[in-house]
């Protein structure tokens, strides 16, 4: 107020010089004074305003202050209307119903031992509660190794169905080839039946039925007979030598030759006998190295030792002459042994790709 008064009085002031004509000295003298004013007052006005805005910021403030602690209020209130409802309902409730399925307390003793006896039966529903946990997530572990491995499984069964479309295609294109090469084949005849077949040992049984299908496969003009008790063609002086009463004999037409097959059970071998015996000697060379003039393997000479009919001395082949244990009647027979690797290249360029039997008849038909 004093600084408007002031102004108003300098006002009034200039306006009486002007009109009395004063110099312009005290003229500007009395703006000078004016101005001060002006500029006291504008300095004034703006610390005024500056404290006005300074008091709406705090009110501002302390309005935003006011309504979260509203707000607080209201959560509280609700926070403790629902406590009290709580307290009320546990007041008003029989007996706290747990969740289907929780740990009990023996399945807790046996699913934790470790754990130490609950005080009460607060701390008691704790542990229970914290198995419960630990046993969900185990769970949800296993569940997801599980569901990898089923991904595996089914991949896994994925490839198995495409394998198994692609063999059952080409088996079907197999069986539809074998079928046409059935069809352009001939029916092959089988051996005629020989009642006295079924009372052969296997060994002469094989020989038999090798030979008597190469027979049919082929027309050869060549006999096999089965002998049944025939003493006088039975060959052996020694009782560890005795054959069997069932024999083969093999015949071809036009040959002078004829083989006699006997089985000697006590070593377990073939022996074959020429008649006429003259024509033994040949047969010795028909494979190089198998002359017949030793035991085919050392298994029957053990078997031999083992019958305590040689005194603990290993036997010798003289006791089957004048018939033979020949290599190549035991592979005939199905008894072994496997023929040594030399052996068996001689043999084979010895049969020149034929097979025993071939090579056999070959000999038979102009022995040497």
């Amino acid at each position: 107020m004093a600084q408007a008064d002031g102004l108003r009085c300098v006002l009034a002031k200039l306006m009486a010089a002007k009109r009395s004509g004063h110099d312009g000295a005290d003229i500007r003298q009395l703006i000078l004074q004016g101005s001060s004013l002006l500029i006291g007052m504008r300095q004034q006005e703006f610390d005024v305003c500056s404290a006005g805005e300074a008091g709406m910021g705090q009110a501002q403030s302390h309005r935003g202050q006011v309504e979260e602690a509203g707000t607080e209020l209201l959560g509280l209130h609700y926070q403790k209307a629902q406590c009290l409802k709580g307290i009320g309902d546990c007041r008003n409730a029989q007996q706290l119903e747990l969740p289907a399925g929780l740990v009990n307390v023996h399945e807790l003793a046996k699913m934790a031992p470790s754990l130490p006896p609950a005080r009460d039966q607060h701390e008691e529903m704790l542990q229970r509660l914290a198995v419960e946990l630990d046993e969900r997530k185990r769970l949800v572990e296993t569940r997801k190794d599980m569901v990898g491995t089923k991904r595996k499984l089914q991949q896994h069964a994925g490839t198995a169905r495409l394998s198994l479309a692609s063999v059952t295609s080409q088996l079907e294109g197999i069986v539809t080839a074998a079928e046409q090469l059935q069809g352009n084949l001939k029916l092959q005849q089988r051996p005629k039946v020989n009642k006295l077949e079924e009372e052969l040992p296997s060994a002469l049984h094989s020989i038999w039925r090798s030979i008597a299908t190469y027979i049919e496969a082929w027309g050869s003009a060549a006999h096999i007979t089965i002998s049944k008790g025939d003493a006088d063609m039975c060959s052996g002086t020694v009782a560890l030598f005795a054959t069997h009463d069932m024999s083969l004999s093999l015949s071809l037409t036009g040959s002078p030759v004829r083989l006699r097959f006997n089985f000697l059970p006590q070593p377990h071998l073939v022996t074959v006998l020429t008649q006429p015996i003259s024509f033994g000697a040949s047969l010795s060379q028909l494979f190089e190295g198998d002359a017949g003039d030793k035991f085919p393997d050392e298994c029957n000479v053990l078997r031999c030792l083992a019958s305590n009919q040689t005194s603990g001395v290993p036997p010798q082949v003289d006791g089957m002459l004048p018939a033979r244990p020949y290599k190549w009647a035991q592979d005939l027979a199905g008894l072994g042994p496997p023929l040594s690797s030399a052996l068996t290249q001689a043999r084979r360029i010895s049969l020149g790709g034929q097979s025993i039997t071939e090579q056999l008849f070959t000999w038979m038909a102009a022995p040497a």
